[in-house]
């Protein structure tokens, strides 16, 4: 395991690129299903607007209070220059 973590941290190190050319892993909590409406932190609460939902978490079927895993993509060429993209992976737990 440890030689993996090691070989992928030298991969996306010899790629180059700035720390908002990579994606961040987030937790967030459900604090509304319907609007669906997710709490990243005491600042940040994202609603559908900004949220991609995967068929894995819509089949989980999320319900306020469950926390979930979120990905956070930084904009590319193919979005607006530094829009942000959050998508929830999946549920946490059961």
């Amino acid at each position: 395991m440890a030689n993996n973590i090691e070989w992928f941290v030298n991969r996306m190190n010899s790629q180059g690129g700035t720390d908002s050319d990579y994606a961040d892993v987030l937790f967030g909590t459900i604090i509304s299903g319907n609007p669906l409406k997710v709490k990243i932190s005491n600042e940040l609460v994202l609603d559908r607007t900004f949220l991609a939902i995967t068929e894995t978490a819509k089949k989980a079927k999320l319900n306020t209070g469950d926390g979930v895993v979120i990905l956070r993509g930084h904009g590319n060429r193919d979005s607006h220059v530094g829009a942000q993209q959050f998508v929830v992976l999946d549920k946490i737990g059961d």
